[in-house]
């Protein structure tokens, strides 16, 4: 059995930070950042940006798949967690974040998401926030309420 282990992070790839450029590209934006890949090719990858305008099931559906094939591609794998967990130097995550934003009626149903790098860096695509030290630094930053939605570890397949 092979087993995930936590990584130098003097010895793992830096993250070239991605920021946003549409309103609804953060997920575009972690692909690129989490996979080491451009945001074009994330873009293109992805099928294009979330289109919040289309029926929910099927666009979160193509985006998932969508997503999944990326990574795949990328010879990347994902391990989910049902519940937040404390974040391991070493290892990189996907972060989803619930924001209670009363001014953006999709904030309900949407997360925004986050990488927290091998070194414990908050890489947020969202330009107004950026890049910070730590989750406990870029948490209070965060104006609105907030929650961590999920947390998902990114990891690169090792043949």
């Amino acid at each position: 059995m092979r087993y995930l282990a936590a990584r130098n992070p003097k010895n793992s790839r830096p993250i070239n930070y991605v920021p946003m450029r549409d309103k609804y590209d953060c997920l575009t934006c972690i692909a690129a950042m989490a996979f080491n890949i451009t945001y074009e090719q994330a873009r293109d990858g992805l099928g294009g940006n979330l289109d919040p305008a289309k029926p929910e099931p099927e666009e979160s559906r193509r985006i998932q798949n969508a997503f999944y094939l990326l990574m795949e591609q990328c010879r990347c794998g994902v391990l989910h967690h049902l519940r937040p967990v404390p974040f391991v130097v070493g290892r990189r995550y996907w972060v989803g974040i619930k924001i209670n934003d009363a001014t953006n009626p999709l904030s309900v149903r949407l997360t925004h998401s986050i990488v927290v790098d091998e070194a414990g860096h908050v890489l947020d695509p969202n330009p107004d926030y950026g890049i910070f030290k730590s989750f406990p630094e870029w948490s209070p930053a965060m104006t609105l309420r907030h929650e961590e939605a999920f947390v998902s570890e990114i990891f690169e397949f090792t043949l």
